[in-house]
């Protein structure tokens, strides 16, 4: 079984559900690239995604909370207007 963590840059870690992790991790994928809602649901494998589905933005609002409780949020996932959500900061895997 594969066990997936997220710690804070104090060690602690980051409580996150198995879609908040799919999500952060198709956004840090993309390597900062900006991603349209249509390209992350389909990378998370939401077929029946409509363009005016919230349910990204929803997702995205709570993976930016339980980031920002950890020193993070905002200025790590960018909206970008228009356009779509952007991973800010270059990731290296462990």
């Amino acid at each position: 079984m594969r066990v997936w963590q997220l710690r804070a840059p104090d060690g602690s870690e980051v409580e996150l559900t198995r879609g908040e992790f799919r999500l952060l991790r198709v956004l840090a994928l993309a390597d900062r690239a900006v991603l349209a809602r249509e390209t992350i649901a389909a990378r998370l494998g939401g077929e029946y995604y409509e363009s005016f589905d919230r349910s990204i933005d929803m997702a995205i609002s709570r993976l930016r909370r339980k980031l920002a409780a950890h020193g993070g949020g905002e200025a790590l996932v960018r909206t970008v207007r228009g356009e779509g959500y952007a991973f800010t900061v270059p990731v290296e895997p462990d």
